[in-house]
């Protein structure tokens, strides 16, 4: 798949970080305190746990995979996070039950 961003959707920063090739799950506090402000989670993995990236400083993050399973406290309940992503999955959902701004990431194979 590649990423194809448009004209109507706000162009996500350069990612700071990006999750390795082959990591399927981030556990629990992985990633806590990161200093990581633009995150990219590859499509590979499939879940999040909790406090994953509590006390980071990531303000977007962008999903390759619309099914991952994200833990309700994944980001250690920050109030202003921007999520990107493939629209119609959970990653979705999950931004909109945190109130998560949620802009569609258009894929094209």
């Amino acid at each position: 798949m590649k990423l194809i961003i448009t004209d109507d959707i706000p162009q996500m920063a350069e990612a700071t970080f990006t999750t390795p090739r082959g990591l399927t799950t981030i556990e629990d506090e992985a990633f806590a305190g990161i200093a990581a402000r633009v995150v990219v989670i590859t499509q590979d993995v499939e879940s999040v746990g909790e406090n994953a990236f509590s006390g980071a400083l990531v303000e977007q993050i962008g999903f390759l995979n619309a099914n991952t399973e994200i833990h309700g406290n994944a980001f250690g309940g920050r109030d202003n996070l921007t999520v990107y992503g493939i629209p119609g999955g959970k990653v979705e959902s999950w931004a909109e039950d945190h109130f998560y701004t949620f802009y569609p990431l258009p894929m094209q194979e």
